[in-house]
């Protein structure tokens, strides 16, 4: 499904604005990176796809506010460190459970803990 803006397609505007790729997306909705493209075209995302997805721009979103910058949440989420038991926060993410325990790390670290 083109845009009119310039012709992105739904999932160009998913990964230019969270700043993942879309081999990154389809990880972590667990889908081939040609799968999640057709789905997202066709509007055929599934509730769980969906959920995920706004699960982790929410997570996105926190690490930009706690860490002053998009980038620098995105290295944080893809670099593993204490604050997530030295595993790649980004891994954490294709579960409530470990969407909250990213959660709760970018907390502590807000409040001054370690990152």
């Amino acid at each position: 499904m083109d845009h009119a803006s310039g012709g992105d397609t739904c999932l160009d505007i998913l990964t230019g604005t969270t700043g993942l790729t879309a081999a990154d997306l389809a990880g972590l909705l667990d889908v081939s990176v040609q799968s999640l493209e057709s789905r997202v075209a066709e509007g055929r995302l599934q509730n769980t796809q969906r959920h995920r997805i706004r699960r982790i721009v929410r997570v996105l979103e926190t690490a930009q506010r706690v860490l002053g910058a998009h980038t620098r949440g995105l290295n944080w989420l893809r670099n593993p460190n204490r604050a997530t038991n030295f595993r790649a926060p980004i891994d954490l993410l294709q579960t409530a459970r470990g969407t909250e325990r990213v959660l709760l790390a970018l907390e502590r670290i807000e409040r001054g803990g370690f990152a």
